[in-house]
């Protein structure tokens, strides 16, 4: 059995920086992002949020993963003084972790989320979100939320 949309317009998929993208006012009924939110500092929680408002149409969905907080990280947790060689991906700690890659070394925004301090947060914003179930990763958890 083969599915296909009722027709091409009704199904519209868009990839894009959300902080960057013009939505030339257009919205939609279903927002999905993946290992995105952890990646949102917390200074730009509200904003990135608000955007988030602006492009969902009335009695919309919003599907997300995030990290849980209180899941152990898969990733090492020592710091080696020196980058390896291969892909190295250091367990996050204040917000922030520290990948190595051929010999490179970066830090990259990672935000860790407990589900009720998530919940919390987007409730005073004005959402309803209910965790789904496990992510992809053993730290990771979908959620979905709407207004």
């Amino acid at each position: 059995m083969r599915l296909q949309p009722a027709s091409a317009v009704d199904l519209v998929l868009e990839e894009a920086d959300i902080f960057d993208w013009d939505a030339d006012g257009r919205v939609f009924d279903t927002i999905i992002f993946s290992a995105w939110l952890h990646h949102v500092p917390h200074d730009r929680f509200d904003e990135f949020w608000s955007l988030v408002e602006g492009l969902l149409a009335p009695g919309g969905v919003v599907v997300f993963d995030f990290l849980d907080a209180t899941v152990p990280s898969p990733g090492k947790v020592e710091v080696a003084d020196e980058p390896s060689g291969g892909y190295t991906f250091h367990a996050p700690s204040d917000g922030v972790s520290i990948r190595d890659l051929d010999g490179h070394r970066w830090r990259v925004v990672h935000v860790l989320w407990a589900p009720d301090e998530l919940r919390a947060r987007l409730l005073g914003r004005g959402w309803e979100v209910a965790v789904l179930g496990p992510g992809l990763l053993s730290n990771m958890r979908w959620a979905a939320a709407h207004r």
